[in-house]
């Protein structure tokens, strides 16, 4: 019992560790965007709004890891294995696109907004694969494959690539007057 524990901890860890990348990426593109549009809200109120964010949003974070992206991934790899064999990283996309859009049109098409379900779909495909692939080097039991220390240097270095690639694209995009302020 201590590998199982051990294992999905760090595979939990790793996945939160994508989304919270994922959701530096987010709030640096709503600032991009936020300074784009005529605003009379005082620039405090987005720190304000962004602590909020880090104590909702680590909750959630920790929900939606343990109850959509490990379960996920662990039915990719499943799925891999069962159906050919092997198991391969794009199974996780296939198949969190079809559990995303099951989810998600259950509740948008009985509301008759399947076009903003769309929208959805693909988003929460997006936030659930991008954490899962993350996750899976460290849910690996098999010897020789790269453990808990290497997901989460990877993580670590494209996470931060991301978000700094992120920043640097909107001042780039305000320097050269792609968007104006």
């Amino acid at each position: 019992m201590p590998g199982f524990l051990a294992r999905y901890s760090g595979g939990t860890l790793v996945a939160m560790g994508a989304m919270g990348a994922e959701a530096v990426v987010l709030f640096a593109v709503s600032q991009v965007y936020a300074y784009t549009q005529e605003s009379s809200v005082h620039p405090v109120l987005h720190v304000v709004v962004l602590l909020v964010l880090v104590f909702v949003g680590v909750p959630a974070a920790l929900g939606i890891t343990v109850g959509m992206v490990l379960p996920l991934t662990a039915l990719a790899t499943w799925t891999g294995k069962r159906l050919r064999g092997s198991d391969s990283w794009w199974w996780l996309p296939i198949v969190a696109a079809v559990a995303c859009g099951v989810l998600v049109m259950a509740v948008a098409l009985p509301a008759g907004a399947w076009r903003g379900g769309l929208w959805w779909w693909a988003g929460l495909t997006v936030l659930v694969t991008l954490p899962g692939l993350a996750a899976r080097p460290a849910l690996r039991p098999e010897p020789g494959h790269p453990g808990l220390g290497r997901a989460v240097t990877l993580t670590t270095l494209y996470g931060t690539g991301a978000v700094v690639l992120t920043i640097v694209g909107g001042y780039v995009a305000f320097f050269m007057g792609l968007v104006d302020a």
